[in-house]
């Protein structure tokens, strides 16, 4: 990706909304699509979808996932949205979903932002950022590769005040711990390149063991092994650099600074911390309160690649 593809006009959007929940997030709750748990009266995906939307830097939008669901949410939010929202129906698999999204946009001069429908909490201003540091890094480091991948991850000291008790796991390098986001920007490109798509399908199915790792090929396994998930030897930037060169692709690991962008609902301990921040949003918004704005501010919106 250029820095000539990532300006000069706004960039298409999915959300990825097939995801399904198996466990019981609150009592009286029935396992279902993630994108559709409800946070004070709307379901989870249309707050994703207000701060795609409101970012100011995206153009058409495609929301994957159960259609018909989608379909009548959207019919009953009325005209909140612009027009040039499609639904389209989701895979089966995370990458299924992935794949028909990406090639909704096949055509696309520009690479394509992705956002997971399970994170209410994501905010115009952190989209914002994360294409804004998307860009930047496309006109400091232009990769050798066709195709690149850009993907978001929030440090470890953005979580401050409440965001202090998030629980999911960081991956931890010389240089910083972070957790994975939930935004990342694809190139359209990448579609075509049938090998990649061959070892990304196989690291998919084998994403909860070692031959996750194994199967981006044996450099960036042990790279990733050795010089970070054991003894740290590298940092974020130099792992993510050897991934590239196994890959032929472009790998960004694009850091920014809230928590809001890695806050997916996966556990009840989630649900609960997401509805409480939403609650106070709520709160804040109403007339008179004196904290209108402190639920949203309380992690400052920053970005930068490494």
């Amino acid at each position: 990706m250029g820095a000539e593809e990532t300006q000069g006009g706004p960039v298409d959007a999915v959300i990825l909304a097939s995801g399904r929940n198996t466990i019981p997030l609150f009592e009286g709750y029935e396992p279902g699509y993630k994108a559709l748990i409800p946070f004070e009266g709307r379901p989870s995906f249309r707050y994703v979808l207000d701060a795609v939307c409101g970012a100011g830097t995206v153009g058409r939008v495609c929301l994957v996932g159960p259609k018909e669901a989608l379909e009548t949410e959207l019919a009953a939010a009325g005209t909140d949205y612009p027009a040039n929202i499609t639904v389209i129906e989701g895979g089966e698999s995370f990458l299924e979903s992935l794949s028909i999204g990406l090639g909704q946009f096949r055509d696309s001069p520009r690479p394509v932002l992705f956002a997971t429908a399970d994170a209410p909490l994501l905010t115009p201003g952190a989209v914002r950022a994360f294409l804004d540091a998307c860009a930047a890094e496309a006109t400091a480091a232009p990769s050798p590769y066709p195709h690149s991948v850009y993907v978001s991850a929030v440090p470890r000291t953005a979580y401050k005040g409440p965001y202090r008790k998030f629980t999911k796991p960081f991956n931890r390098f010389r240089d910083v711990a972070v957790c994975h986001g939930n935004l990342f920007l694809l190139d359209p490109g990448l579609l075509k390149d049938r090998a990649l798509w061959a070892r990304v399908n196989r690291m998919y199915a084998h994403r909860k063991n070692l031959r996750s790792v194994l199967a981006i090929g044996w450099k960036a396994a042990l790279a990733y092994l050795l010089g970070a998930e054991i003894l740290r030897l590298l940092t974020l930037r130099q792992v993510a650099d050897v991934v590239a060169r196994d890959l032929k692709i472009g790998v960004y690991p694009v850091l920014v600074h809230d928590p809001h962008v890695s806050m997916d609902v996966d556990e009840p301990d989630d649900y609960e911390f997401v509805r409480d921040r939403l609650r106070e949003a709520a709160a804040a918004a109403r007339p008179g309160s004196d904290t209108r704005a402190a639920a949203r501010s309380a992690a400052p919106t920053a970005a930068g690649a490494l």
